[in-house]
């Protein structure tokens, strides 16, 4: 009885009802139409929601149908699967042609919970409008990390790992071998993804973990001698493509992007991964979340997930002079510092930088087709793909083959577009206060280079693709020939 009783007061149909008033599109009472709420009895919760005849409107209904057919237990409750007599609920509160869905108090909850999670609230405070009158730094940026690391696969022989590989984990672990409690720290990679690659690395004969005697989970990085040559082999293969590109670019433009890059990651105030990576192989954020508080610092720390290591720059250490440091791993650590500061105050995932840069910032209101969103982001019209989980935008029903289909933003998702440029705006300033005239090199040298670099470059690269790469060969088919 305490168990029923405590989930009775688990939700509420005043907390409903506030949830619903706030979700645009949804319709609220009027003079003769009591409007979408809800009647929370002992055993269940009956929602009855109508929505109105406008393009949030219909994003409001269809985000509701994606809550609702996603929640196991839940019950579509309209024409189709009407409500037996005997469950129908006494109503006082007419609402014309309402759609109903019935559920666990525990379920409504969690209904509740997605609606704010989908609302604009997630994104923060609505910006200005702002009209971008450049090409954004972080694209900038963007461009010559894929770049470099186009050319540096392109010349990229075995035992030559990917860049990736190399930055985030082999170029960590000397002869002597890593703790693997001390990875994450290396490689500023969150244990959760250091944990796969070392799986990966273990099963292809490259690592070796040895447990240690008399502590519980302690185990010891060891390279055999493949993956000794593997590490060893990468900063030759970097040296030539610099080299290269020096010769291309000129000499004088590398040499003052290395200066202004070293000078502006020798501010930074912790460490970042010397390769741009996603929190996990499925969470493309660089920090992970918001489960641990930001610091506005000094020192800078950003809020981010559990997994998420924060190392500090003591004065001294080798990295607080990056001038010595590879190419891509100063544009790396820019890159990460400049998401980081676009999405201080964003919450929630799959509305940051990577996913408004690529593919949100493109869709209109009345949408885009599935083909077209499929070709920029992670759009797949299942449900299942992280933009459409995490209610950042829906997608039109249909046939799964119906690339036709639209796929629309939901409020969530239209505050991180029309935040877009003023967000851009916003941290390219705070960095001229905060860093100082190298942030106005740093972005003369990049529009120098940015037409040289080559076609279809995207405009934030992909943090979790190096994680699914084959970390010996580069291909599935020449991986299965050295395994064989």
């Amino acid at each position: 009885m305490v168990r029923a009783a405590a989930r009775t007061q688990s939700v509420t149909e005043e907390g409903i009802a506030a949830a619903l008033r706030a979700f645009p599109g949804i319709a609220t009472a009027s003079e003769d139409d009591a409007g979408s709420h809800a009647h929370v009895d002992a055993d269940r919760v009956v929602f009855a929601l109508r929505f109105d005849a406008t393009q949030e409107g219909e994003v409001a209904c269809m985000v509701v149908d994606f809550i609702f057919s996603h929640m196991g237990e839940g019950r579509r409750l309209d024409s189709r699967t009407p409500i037996p007599a005997e469950r129908e609920p006494l109503c006082d509160r007419a609402t014309r042609d309402s759609t109903r869905y019935a559920c666990s108090h525990q379920q409504a909850a969690n209904a509740v919970r997605m609606l704010r999670y989908a609302s604009p609230r997630t994104q923060g405070p609505a910006r200005l409008k702002t009209v971008l009158r450049a090409q954004p730094l972080p694209s900038l940026l963007s461009h010559v990390f894929a770049a470099f690391d186009r050319d540096y696969e392109d010349a990229r022989r075995l035992p030559q790992p990917s860049l990736g590989l190399w930055s985030n984990v082999l170029r960590a672990i000397p002869d002597a071998g890593l703790s693997r409690r001390e990875l994450p720290k290396r490689t500023i990679l969150s244990r959760r993804g250091a944990s796969a690659v070392v799986r990966d690395l273990e099963r292809m004969g490259w690592l070796t973990v040895e447990k240690v005697e008399g502590r519980r989970g302690a185990a010891m990085l060891h390279l055999t001698s493949a993956g000794r040559a593997a590490r060893d082999a990468a900063p030759k293969l970097i040296e030539s493509v610099e080299s290269d590109w020096e010769t291309r670019f000129g000499h004088e433009r590398m040499a003052t992007l290395r200066q202004v890059l070293s000078e502006l990651v020798a501010q930074f105030d912790i460490e970042l991964p010397w390769y741009l990576t996603g929190y996990g192989l499925a969470d493309a954020s660089v920090t992970g979340g918001n489960h641990i508080a930001a610091k506005p610092g000094p020192p800078r720390i950003p809020h981010h997930g559990k997994d998420w290591p924060v190392v500090l720059r003591p004065p001294g250490s080798p990295s607080a002079d990056p001038s010595s440091l590879p190419l891509p791993a100063l544009v790396s650590q820019a890159l990460a510092a400049f998401t980081i500061d676009y999405e201080w105050d964003i919450f929630g995932y799959g509305a940051g930088l990577q996913a408004t840069a690529n593919l949100l910032q493109y869709i209109l209101d009345d949408g885009i087709s599935l083909g077209d969103a499929s070709a920029r982001g992670d759009v797949r019209g299942n449900g299942k793909a992280g933009l459409e989980r995490h209610l950042v935008v829906v997608v039109e029903p249909g046939r799964p083959s119906d690339s036709s289909r639209r796929v629309l933003l939901t409020p969530k998702g239209k505050r991180a577009r029309d935040s877009h440029a003023h967000l851009l705006t916003q941290t390219e300033r705070d960095w001229h206060e905060r860093y100082g005239p190298c942030v106005r090199e740093l972005r003369a040298t990049l529009e120098s280079l940015d037409g040289q670099l080559g076609e279809a470059l995207p405009n934030y690269p992909t943090t979790t693709a190096w994680f699914f790469q084959s970390m010996v060969a580069g291909s599935a088919a020449a991986r299965k020939e050295i395994s064989t």
